[in-house]
């Protein structure tokens, strides 16, 4: 019989014993953070209250039970599932994945697919077992601050990154992850939205303002490169950064995180940022120091 999802229902039944009951976010937060950040800390988080935070007031939160007793945890709601565990000595991944696929199949809207994010790659076999596809892979790198001496060539142009500069970046933006090299799937209209969220987060601090950079070749009078700085989990992060197809591989992104590594040293121990599986810009951190952290898979069930 189909189980209709409501967050009002406080749990759901599996099969063969198991369920999932809902749980507080602070309550699964502790547990999830234990069985995560002392094992894996994929994004570097500063401590164990940081990474309590990221999901203490999450109202998706479920233990799952095996018989009534707890076993493990998952964020669940309709097309959506993420940070599943299970507590020692239980491993039966396989088939709590499979179970909660079909949960999911019951509580799908409009047949959309299934999204699973954050997927370590030893769990990768379970969700590929149970149908789902590869999706993008990411990982978050992470570096210290440190003051470099920064020369640039005369004919390029350094600018504050400014709210009246937001439709020459959207066109970098545009240009750049249009391009089949970069490997990023990202649409016009998120490029716009994550752009109106940076100026409307970031614009007013001024250290971040200070290790945000525009390139212009002043030669031809055209934007070529930009690199954003926002703050994530109170340490700063690359929140962007592209240079022009024709301008790549002249060193110019290493340029522009050297300036921002410089800037921020006053104040921030490190820099972090995300990037891509198969995106040329990660040998470009990773030449210039940046420690890779475990990458993670979204994976996809199209109904």
């Amino acid at each position: 019989m189909r189980q209709y999802y409501s967050k009002d229902i406080q749990s759901y039944d599996l099969k063969d014993g198991y369920s999932i009951e809902k749980t507080s976010g602070k309550e699964f937060s502790v547990h999830f953070a234990i069985y995560t950040i002392f094992k894996d800390n994929i994004w570097f988080r500063q401590s164990f209250e940081k990474a309590c935070s990221v999901i203490e007031d999450s109202e998706i939160c479920y233990w799952v039970k095996k018989k009534g007793k707890r076993i493990g945890g998952v964020l669940l709601e309709p097309n959506y599932m993420n940070c599943l565990v299970l507590e020692p000595p239980h491993n039966e991944y396989n088939l709590i994945v499979t179970m909660l696929k079909d949960l999911l199949i019951d509580w799908s809207l409009n047949h959309k697919a299934i999204l699973v994010g954050g997927v370590k790659p030893d769990e990768i076999i379970h969700y590929k077992n149970a149908g789902f596809k590869l999706g993008v892979s990411r990982r978050c790198m992470i570096r210290p601050t440190e003051k470099f001496e920064v020369l640039w060539k005369e004919n390029f142009e350094l600018l504050d990154v400014s709210r009246e500069k937001i439709v020459e970046v959207k066109d970098l933006f545009e240009q750049v992850y249009s391009n089949p090299s970069s490997n990023e799937d990202t649409s016009r209209k998120s490029i716009e939205s994550d752009l109106q969220y940076y100026f409307q987060n970031f614009e007013d601090s001024p250290i971040l303002r200070e290790a945000s950079s525009l390139i212009y070749d002043t030669q031809n009078k055209v934007l070529v490169g930009a690199c954003l700085i926002s703050i994530w989990e109170q340490w700063p992060n690359v929140y962007d950064i592209a240079v022009k197809p024709e301008y790549q591989g002249q060193g110019l992104a290493s340029q522009l995180l050297k300036k921002s590594l410089s800037v921020l040293n006053s104040e921030y121990p490190g820099l972090r940022l995300f990037v891509t599986l198969g995106n040329d810009a990660e040998n470009v951190y990773h030449k210039l120091g940046f420690l890779a952290g475990l990458e993670t898979t979204e994976m996809i069930l199209e109904i």
